[in-house]
C-alpha cells in the first residue's frame, strides 16, 4: 500500500507543469516616473509605472496649459508570455501580446488594431524609449525619470 502510495506521489510530482516552475522575467526597468524629452514644446507628457503584484500597471497622461489633454491607463500582465492592456484611448481597452522580450526592451503586438499594431519599450543608458506604430507610421518616445 505505502509503495502505490509512492508511486501515485511520484507521477502526480513528474506530471506537473512548466507552469507551476515558470518564473516570470522581470520588466522593473519600466518602473519608474517619467517625463517625455523630445515632445511638442507646449505639452508635457508622462509615463509613471508601478508594480502591483505580479503585474505592472502604468499610467500616460498629456498636459497642456495644466489641463489634461490625453489620459491612457496601462496594465502588463504575465500569463506565460506578457499581455499589456491599454484603457482610456479613443477605442475602449486594447490587448497586446508579447513577442520579443530581452533583459531591456519588450514588444508587444496586436495586429488586429487599427493603430498602433506594435508597442516597443526599452531602456537606453538612462531614458526609456518606445515606439508605437504599423505598417506606414511610427512615432518615438524618449522620457528621462524625473
Amino acid at each position: 500500500m505505502k509503495y502505490s502510495f509512492l508511486v501515485v506521489a511520484l507521477i502526480f510530482i513528474s506530471c506537473k507543469s512548466d507552469k507551476d516552475n515558470y518564473e516570470p522575467q522581470s520588466i522593473d526597468w519600466m518602473l519608474g516616473s517619467w517625463v517625455r524629452v523630445d515632445g511638442r514644446s507646449d505639452r508635457t507628457s508622462y509615463e509613471v509605472w508601478e508594480k502591483n503584484g505580479d503585474d505592472y500597471v502604468g499610467i500616460g497622461y498629456t498636459l497642456q496649459n495644466n489641463d489634461t489633454i490625453f489620459k491612457e491607463e496601462m496594465r502588463l500582465t504575465d500569463t506565460g508570455q506578457w499581455m499589456l492592456v491599454v484603457s482610456g484611448a479613443e477605442n475602449g481597452d486594447v490587448a497586446f501580446i508579447s513577442q520579443e522580450l530581452q533583459d531591456d526592451k519588450l514588444s508587444v503586438y496586436n495586429p488586429m488594431h487599427d493603430f498602433p499594431k506594435e508597442i516597443h519599450y526599452w531602456i537606453q543608458d538612462d531614458t526609456l524609449r518606445a515606439s508605437v506604430g504599423n505598417d506606414g507610421e511610427k512615432i518615438e518616445f524618449s522620457f528621462v525619470k524625473r
